[in-house]
């Protein structure tokens, strides 16, 4: 089973998380995953551990690759 995480890098200021939460959820739109979960490096949560914790099980193997969605 595929799970693709989407990370930031995180922000203190509001409109910065809000517009990241926009441009992920649009990035979601164009990948056929059936597990996809946003997360952030620093600052705001879920932390990258805690988002591939969530959308990991125990028979699932993990693909790390990066992809721009411009």
């Amino acid at each position: 089973m595929l799970a693709v995480l989407y990370v930031s890098h995180g922000t203190r200021i509001h409109e910065g998380v809000k517009q990241a939460n926009q441009f992920l959820s649009s990035c979601m739109k164009q990948v056929d995953a059936p597990i996809q979960r946003v997360c952030y490096l620093e600052i705001v949560q879920p932390g990258i551990w805690t988002a591939s914790a969530n959308a990991s099980q125990p028979a699932q193997k993990w693909s790390w690759f990066s992809r721009s969605c411009y």
